[in-house]
């Protein structure tokens, strides 16, 4: 679930000292009705020249305002003590809350299918290469402004999701086959549901006769809510403290077309991603840091970007390069306006260089437009050696940072306790 920073949960007003004008007011006040009615109330014949004449004139009247002002000086000092106590807790709390929610997954490998050249998809969007032209189908007909993976002559779903399955286990199996074999592996497939002619478990299957095929070691699959986009790394980084936490998941996702959508994009993405501690235990070195994604839901979109912000570790100015895929017309326009009022690296970049469409590049890749995204801020980061901020549409909008390695090394920090939320 996604982590939010405690607040304040006091709402009364702020304690206010005594004020020194009002009080030296409250004094004379004191004083004259103290002498007033000491004079008004003194026995006629009585000498004024006695002990107690100057008791109940002076001595009296003073030692009353002294109790009150007391009163309300300890009253100002406990309040001001029990406020001081709130806040730190709330920092401390915060702090932790902070701490868990900025702490990222390593990216062991990343590997991606597309129609720009594999290792290079990251410069060619940069430079703002498209390729989205109209051209026919693979599977025939009339021309349909769109990017297509090819497989060579297969024609058929299901053999073009299997070629798609082998060409990304031949690129990342090398990363794969280097891990212990005693560090805990495992594999989520973020595929569509039912995807045109295709049954859910019919992909399930192809995918397991493909790693079987590629000879890796034994690992589980299993199926994830593809709409979700990247938020199921969420929930990994919701573990708190459990030996669940220290794994290596292989995340693979793939988007192929029977029938071409108008602007659609055929792509295909592997991420391997693993704690940070375990990794550095084995040896293993990460290829960037991928941080918990940050949710907009209903919220206000600035509130999305500075929790994405945070998660990252990251402040605006740093942010040059934002990637952009699956969005909503009314989505790019709300970004760069929030950009603009955080002073984002990016929202002063000439003529927005620093904003990178893939929708415009390549087309809309369906449930793999998020991971592709990441894909590429992954590849650029280990160029740019800066922090890249990705922006997806998933269900909602999502947000999340990528950031080089060499950041998290001069940042290290431990698992934070669990924060009360």
């Amino acid at each position: 679930m996604p982590v939010d920073l405690p607040i304040a949960s006091f709402t009364d007003a702020p304690p206010v000292p005594p004020r020194l004008v009002v009080w030296l007011g409250l004094l004379m006040l004191v004083m004259l009705a103290g002498a007033g009615g000491t004079l008004f109330t003194w026995p006629q014949g009585e000498p004024t020249g006695s002990p107690w004449f100057w008791t109940k004139l002076l001595v009296l009247p003073a030692l009353g305002f002294c109790v009150a002002f007391g009163l309300r000086l300890f009253y100002y000092e406990q309040e001001s003590e029990r406020v001081r106590a709130e806040v730190a807790t709330l920092k401390d709390d915060q702090a932790k809350a902070l701490l868990f929610a900025s702490e990222p997954l390593a990216v062991l490998e990343c590997r991606y299918l597309s129609a720009l050249q594999i290792g290079q998809a990251a410069k060619q969007i940069v430079a703002t290469h498209s390729i989205l032209n109209a051209r026919v189908p693979h599977s025939g007909g009339s021309a349909v402004r769109h990017t297509a993976l090819k497989f060579g002559e297969l024609q058929s779903l299901p053999e073009r999701y299997r070629a798609c399955f082998l060409e990304l286990l031949d690129e990342i199996g090398p990363a794969i086959a280097t891990l212990p074999l005693d560090v805990p592996f495992n594999i989520c497939l973020a595929l569509p549901v039912n995807p045109e002619n295709l049954e859910q478990d019919d992909l399930s299957a192809i995918w397991q006769s493909c790693w079987r095929e590629s000879g890796l070691r034994p690992a589980k699959a299993s199926r994830l809510f593809a709409e979700q986009g990247l938020m199921p790394l969420d929930g990994w980084l919701d573990v708190r403290g459990d030996v669940a936490l220290e794994k290596v998941t292989l995340y693979v996702c793939a988007q192929l077309h029977a029938t071409p959508p108008h602007n659609s994009a055929e792509a295909a993405v592997a991420l391997l991603l693993g704690w940070p501690p375990l990794l550095e235990r084995r040896g293993l070195k990460p290829l960037a840091m991928l941080h918990r994604p940050a949710d907009a839901g209903t919220g206000a979109l600035d509130d999305a970007l500075l929790k994405a912000l945070l998660w990252g570790r990251s402040t605006a100015p740093e942010l040059g390069d934002l990637w952009q895929a699956g969005l909503a017309s009314d989505d790019k326009p709300a970004i760069l306006q929030s950009a603009s009022a955080l002073s984002l690296g990016l929202s002063k970049s000439w003529n927005l260089s620093g904003v990178h469409d893939i929708d415009t590049t390549l087309g809309h890749a369906g449930v793999a437009a998020g991971w592709l995204a990441t894909a590429f801020a992954v590849e650029h980061v280990a160029q740019a050696h800066t922090p890249q901020l990705v922006a997806y549409r998933a269900g909602s909008l999502q947000l999340a940072v990528v950031n080089p390695v060499a950041r998290h090394a001069c940042d290290p920090t431990e698992r934070a306790p669990a924060p009360c939320l």
